[in-house]
């Protein structure tokens, strides 16, 4: 693929060395003498420029750059449920899991809270869950959990935003 870049750089700086000659034979004007100044900064800037798209398509292609991640059916399972907090009846559902981070919430006090974002995140085994809420006393608020498999909990931190409080948590599967 470097190589391409490389023939396509050499195309550039060809033509951009032909537009170049070109302007010094239409121009013979004492006030603007000929220059290849004004070409080099340009054809610089679009190497550059191809360079770096070059680079990053190919860390995507390695993978080194992840823009979303697959899942298994198993191991969304590990996610999918119902989940209550025993120290006050809070209930987060998690309905589906996708590919990509994707995530559907729903979460109740007891009543519906508006979710404005949810995601998974996977860290090597440890899979994650995040959700930040839009609603009256709650914008701004977030859960950033972690499945327990030995306990099947999910563990983690509840971010009060109003407050600028944070809180240890912890949500238990409803069977």
């Amino acid at each position: 693929m470097l190589s391409l870049v490389a023939a396509f750089v050499s195309v550039e700086t060809d033509s951009s060395t032909r537009v170049t000659a070109l302007d010094q034979t239409s121009n013979n004007s004492s006030d603007h003498p000929p220059t290849t100044e004004r070409a080099s900064v340009p054809r610089a800037l679009w190497a550059t420029g191809v360079i770096v798209l070059a680079v990053a398509g190919v860390l995507a292609y390695r993978g080194l750059y992840r823009t979303g991640e697959s899942i298994s059916p198993d191991v969304a399972k590990r996610l999918i449920g119902r989940w209550v907090r025993p120290d006050g009846g809070y209930v987060l559902e998690i309905d589906d899991v996708r590919s990509g981070y994707a995530l559907t919430a729903r979460y109740f006090n007891p009543q519906p809270v508006n979710v404005s974002h949810a995601k998974w995140t996977r860290d090597g085994d440890a899979l994650g869950v995040f959700v930040e809420f839009e609603a009256p006393n709650y914008t701004g608020s977030t859960y950033t959990l972690t499945h327990d498999p030995a306990t099947d909990r999910l563990v983690g931190v509840y971010y009060q935003a109003t407050q600028q409080q944070h809180y240890d948590i912890e949500f238990r599967r409803v069977p």
